[in-house]
């Protein structure tokens, strides 16, 4: 059936939000995780990423796929939710489940999906969903359950229920669940050239962008800032961006944290640049000058340990580590080591075998 508008609900007739989760080159702030089958919301076999949703997640449910809610209520914050299968309530046992979204920005989008009910004696009508503490759907199919169940959540305080039993068509979202896009992302790509990482991005549009944080990776999941570029405000005009990271090695993984005016941020895909290797052993040093972090990434050929030593500007050994890694490339963190040495300029050499870099190193 085809609801109707209501105060808290809105008809979606334009807008689709598959494409405003799945359309390419579009940033977004939220994680989708996506039922891979029929199952038990609890079950993190039900889902990719093989976890159960959490907040500030979007939560797809694939056409053919029935997730059932059992038990125990579940609560979430700022989450998102379309339905394209089916999301089953079964309110049959004694434990009579409710799901419960928090905050202005969650929402439930039926895409052609359905939710239904289990109804047992204890379970009629008692189980609901409520999205910012406002109960838009409970377990009821007939006149009769409605009035009863109506009676019972306003004595618990809640609001009436607008929609019971079983639903489906297109279910009405709160209108802070379909969010303009402050950025549409045209292309973000890098190249390896000269050793260093040339990285370039585009946008076909952009609306009240304060600017691009550009964030690296030396293993593609721990991400840092490594410079913040301002953005153009608002613009229906397509804008190029560049960037060099400089003296790269190995591979660096890159990503774009969009903020706005307000502070909210979105982050992009995550793209990887792979050096060219040209010598046995090489090393960078980030960042440099340092405070209190300093990371040594080290890439080499052989099996042999990695052994660092560091001098102080007049010559003094300070410090000296040695790491037994395999051939490749891996990072060492050496703000520890440092911690209690002073301001200063320092010289580390990093040896392997017979091969040697020497690089100096600044402490503030």
């Amino acid at each position: 059936m085809k609801l109707n508008y209501t105060p808290y609900l809105y008809q979606i007739f334009t807008i689709s939000l598959i494409s405003f989760i799945s359309m390419s080159g579009k940033l977004q702030a939220q994680e989708t995780i996506t039922s891979v089958g029929s199952g038990d919301w609890r079950s993190t076999s039900t889902w990719t990423p093989a976890r159960l949703p959490a907040d500030d997640d979007i939560i797809l449910i694939e056409s053919g796929h029935v997730v059932e809610i059992s038990g125990d209520d579940i609560t979430l914050d700022n989450v998102q939710m379309v339905i394209k299968g089916e999301l089953f309530m079964d309110n049959s046992g004694i434990n009579l489940p409710s799901l419960n979204l928090g905050g202005s920005n969650s929402g439930i989008y039926l895409d052609g999906g359905e939710i239904s009910e289990g109804i047992g004696a204890l379970g009629e009508g008692l189980g609901f969903i409520s999205i910012d503490n406002i109960v838009v759907w409970n377990a009821c199919s007939n006149s009769t359950c409605v009035n009863i169940a109506n009676g019972i959540l306003n004595g618990l305080g809640l609001p009436n229920t607008e929609y019971n039993g079983n639903t489906s068509g297109t279910f009405g979202i709160p209108s802070g669940f379909i969010v303009t896009l402050p950025i549409e992302l045209v292309s973000f790509i890098g190249e390896f050239l000269d050793g260093n990482a040339n990285l370039t991005w585009k946008t076909a549009s952009e609306l009240n962008n304060s600017g691009f944080e550009l964030q690296r990776s030396w293993n593609g999941k721990d991400f840092e800032p490594l410079t913040f570029i301002e953005g153009t405000g608002s613009s229906d005009k397509l804008n190029t961006y560049t960037y060099i990271d400089h003296n790269i090695m190995g591979t660096a993984y890159y990503q774009l944290k969009q903020v706005d005016y307000n502070g909210k941020f979105a982050l992009s895909n995550v793209i990887s640049v792979k050096a060219i290797k040209t010598k046995p052993l090489e090393v960078l040093a980030y960042p440099n000058p340092f405070t209190e972090e300093l990371n040594l990434a080290i890439s080499k050929d052989t099996e042999d340990p990695v052994e660092i030593m560091v001098y102080d500007q007049m010559g003094n050994h300070v410090l000296s580590l040695k790491e037994e890694e395999k051939a490749g490339s891996f990072v060492k963190n050496m703000g520890d080591q440092f911690m209690n040495l002073p301001a200063g300029y320092y010289f580390a050499n990093i040896i392997v075998g017979k091969e040697m870099e020497r690089i100096k190193l600044m402490k503030n």
